[in-house]
């Protein structure tokens, strides 16, 4: 970490916060806490919020960052959950505020609820002959379903996208080494499929980012940039985020958890989402403060 030891803990701190359990799954408690030491371990042992703030910030002058949510089955989330499109959000906010194209992909059936979180959080969304040309702005983009359909999209959209620095997978699980897709259960999406491979993502990645809620982990990264980039005011505000949470319930989103149709996300009530974003940004206020007070 290149801001010293000091700087560190706060990217501890916001990887702790994000990293607190609250599951009322016997099946899942515990899992978190694993998760998480089992990938800081494989990645150095530093705090990984800041590993992935201070690897991407000397590579987002003037470029493009993917962003890529959305997820649900046909039968109990057709639409799609309240976890993920906040995360995205938030992000996609923040980037903006420091000069960066998002591009946020979704499949169909998610994309309105996407869309709406993403207007919710104060992003502005253009048409792509205007995004190109404007720096703070997001481009939505339908995301095709199926691996056979998918490689040749993103063979396109990475020729035509201008200087791609980054993409983010937020919510948003991939295939495992045969093709299948699986929830966060661990259960194939299909399921009349055997899986003799086992279950796993094989997404080959820079940096994993374990989280107890997955917007919770968007927060945490945007935090990180606010901290690296020294813009120690950038996160939006309580109320913009809560609107980025409700937004996709209009377009028939879900709880994830619970499956019910109300702003929580992953079973976790509005009280506690706040709290943990309140957190989040506490962390920014003491940095700011330790800040100011070295330049006295």
């Amino acid at each position: 970490m290149s801001n010293g030891a000091s700087g560190m803990w706060y990217y501890e701190y916001l990887d702790q916060i994000v990293n607190l359990e609250l599951k009322n799954k016997p099946a899942q408690q515990g899992g978190t806490q694993l998760r998480y030491r089992t990938a800081r371990e494989q990645q150095g042992g530093q705090p990984l919020c800041g590993q992935i703030a201070q690897a991407l910030l000397p590579r987002l002058p003037d470029s493009t960052v993917i962003l890529v949510t959305g997820t649900g089955n046909p039968e109990w989330l057709p639409h799609g959950e309240t976890d993920g499109p906040s995360g995205v959000a938030v992000l996609a906010r923040c980037l903006g505020a420091l000069g960066v194209r998002t591009c946020i992909l979704s499949e169909a059936r998610f994309l309105p609820g996407v869309q709406a979180s993403v207007q919710a959080a104060g992003v502005p969304l253009l048409q792509e002959s205007a995004w190109c040309n404007r720096n703070n702005a997001a481009l939505c983009l339908e995301f095709p379903t199926g691996v056979n359909a998918a490689m040749p999209f993103v063979d396109e959209l990475m020729k035509r996208l201008p200087k791609v620095s980054a993409a983010f997978f937020i919510e948003k699980p991939g295939p495992g080494r045969e093709g299948r897709f699986h929830n966060s259960s661990g259960k194939p999406k299909d399921s009349d499929c055997a899986c003799e491979h086992g279950l796993l993502d094989a997404t080959e990645l820079d940096f994993l980012f374990p989280a107890s809620v997955s917007n919770w982990g968007g927060y945490a990264i945007a935090a990180a940039l606010a901290l690296a980039s020294g813009r120690f005011l950038l996160l939006p505000r309580w109320e913009e985020v809560a609107n980025s949470i409700s937004a996709p319930i209009a377009f028939g989103a879900f709880d994830g958890y619970s499956g019910l149709a109300v702003p929580t996300v992953d079973g976790t009530s509005s009280e506690a989402n706040r709290a943990v974003y309140g957190l989040i940004g506490e962390v920014l206020r003491l940095a700011h403060e330790a800040s100011n007070s070295s330049h006295l």
